[in-house]
């Protein structure tokens, strides 16, 4: 037997953040394109965390 307990509270809001994520990602996309500016570069000019440059630029390559 399987047995499921769904939190719809946490789901709210995991999908909260994947849309901000998405949303960043079109945002870096952008400024990069239009800057030529590489990731490192458009993620401070964003005020992105430094710890987080890694999760963006590999959110990037997918």
């Amino acid at each position: 037997m399987f047995v499921f307990e769904w939190d719809e509270k946490e789901e709210r809001e995991a999908l909260l953040e994947a849309g901000k994520t998405k949303g960043k990602l079109e945002i870096l996309k952008n400024i990069m394109a239009k800057n030529n500016w590489p990731a490192e570069r458009a993620l401070e000019f964003m005020g992105i965390a430094k710890s987080q440059y890694n999760q963006y630029i590999s959110l990037l390559q997918i």
